[in-house]
């Protein structure tokens, strides 16, 4: 309805967890949406967690796929939740998505222990998550050990990420979409040290005084005007600016450096994709040139384009694969993020990758129904070629009444067999010879039918 206010994860997580404490066969949910809205009120925390995994380690209806997306789920809800449904002989999971929780590798190294384990969990989403390269190496461990996943989405991965993610896509061939967000670094993994360089800078350290003590006079200043002398000094050594050519308030400036001006020893060479305006100040003057919209790398290392194009050429033989994203997402150029950025080759590989798989499935499609389909014209030539010739050897007949009565002596006639080895088995002395059997198989046919006949007639 419009104007309808969507319930809160928490209000949804009620209503599933009645449902799921009823344990209707078959289960009314095939799915969790329990993902957070745009507001913070009303998302799912841990303890939310923990009786959603009560639930569904009890119910022995449900098996489908739960959304957590966007809510305020952490480590130790994760590590639980996985925890619960391990203690269960079967997941009731198909798929999980934790995209824009505040969950890292402790909680991904959880969900990868129960992907593993149950081949019926065939999507994860990780995406949008702290969860680094240890996470995203074990949940893509994991991925190769359960063969049957088909969607895979993770986080940031550097290089160690990246060739975790390789392995599996070497490996996995049940898998249809694949996002990722690489980085051109060594590792997601930060060390830390205790020390940092402020703490070695004493510049102001002042040292205590005693009890009555005097404070010490000030240095005086020295004479014949040092300070001037210095202020001089500075501007003599400070670069001159604007340069030579260039004048403060030229609005062609933009324009002329764009194309690769060179003065006084300063490459002012830009590339401009969208202008924005950047004041640089210099002895007094103000310069507007143009920047790029960000800060994105344009120059990578050749063990990051390896890794990427190893990938590549991975994800070539997976014709099942019609969906790959790999880019940043929401965040993108944020400080503290690492060095980021995707050379744009990658993106058309990938673009050109997924379409030529959804040619090629679409193709193998369409020479299927070709192949397997029965035009009216068709069928009669075949039933008027048996008719004529007899049913060709290890086929089946065309005929409707014919191929009805094939299909039911088979399946009586197997029946028959099978209760005459089970006698036989028991040392039944009436089936011990050729005739018994016979005899036995007869009599056991002409029952069959008897009581399918007297069937048909009640239902009349």
């Amino acid at each position: 309805m419009p104007g309808a206010t969507l319930p809160s994860a928490v209000d949804r997580l009620h209503q599933c967890l009645n449902t799921l404490q009823k344990n209707v066969h078959p289960c009314p949910l095939d799915a969790l949406p329990l993902d957070g809205i745009a507001k913070r009120e009303g998302k799912l925390t841990d303890a939310h967690l923990q009786r959603l995994a009560d639930a569904l380690a009890r119910s022995t209806t449900f098996h489908g796929f739960v959304d957590l997306s966007n809510n305020l789920v952490t480590d130790q809800g994760l590590v639980t939740f996985a925890a619960s449904l391990l203690a269960s002989p079967s997941s009731p999971l198909t798929g999980l998505s934790l995209c824009g929780n505040p969950v890292g590798d402790r909680g991904a190294q959880a969900v990868a222990q129960l992907l593993a384990r149950h081949p019926s969990f065939t999507s994860i989403d990780f995406s949008r998550t702290c969860v680094g390269d240890d996470g995203t190496a074990a949940l893509a461990n994991a991925a190769r050990l359960n063969g049957h996943v088909r969607e895979f989405r993770a986080a940031r991965v550097g290089h160690h990420g990246l060739q975790y993610i390789l392995q599996m896509a070497q490996k996995l061939r049940s898998l249809t979409s694949l996002e990722f967000t690489p980085i051109d670094q060594v590792t997601t993994l930060r060390f830390r040290t205790s020390l940092e360089d402020g703490d070695f800078d004493v510049s102001d350290y002042v040292a205590p005084r005693e009890a009555g003590e005097e404070e010490e006079p000030a240095a005086a200043a020295p004479q014949g005007g040092g300070d001037e002398e210095d202020e001089e000094g500075a501007a003599e050594r400070r670069p001159k600016w604007p340069p030579e050519g260039i004048h403060a308030d030229d609005d062609s400036v933009g324009e002329e450096t764009a194309g690769g001006t060179v003065a006084n020893g300063v490459d002012l060479t830009l590339t401009v994709q969208s202008l924005r305006l950047l004041d640089i100040r210099g002895d007094g003057h103000t310069l507007k040139l143009p920047i790029g919209p960000d800060s994105r790398k344009t120059a990578f290392t050749p063990a990051y384009e390896a890794l990427l194009k190893q990938l590549v050429k991975s994800l070539e033989g997976h014709r099942k694969l019609t969906d790959v994203r790999c880019g940043v997402g929401e965040g993108e150029g944020e400080e503290g993020e690492g060095e980021g950025g995707v050379p744009d080759w990658l993106r058309n590989d990938l673009a050109n990758v997924c379409h030529e798989h959804e040619a090629a499935l679409r193709s193998d499609a369409a020479e299927h129904a070709k192949r397997h389909h029965r035009s009216p014209l068709k069928y009669a030539e075949r039933v008027a070629t048996e008719l004529d010739k007899g049913k060709a050897p290890e086929s089946k007949s065309v005929l409707p009444m014919r191929s009805y009565v094939d299909r039911s002596l088979n399946a009586l006639l197997s029946d028959a067999l099978f209760e005459l080895q089970r006698h036989k088995s028991k040392g039944n002395e009436a089936v011990s010879d050729a005739k018994g059997e016979l005899a036995f198989i007869s009599l056991f046919m002409q029952r069959k039918i008897n009581n399918t006949k007297r069937l048909f007639d009640t239902t009349q």
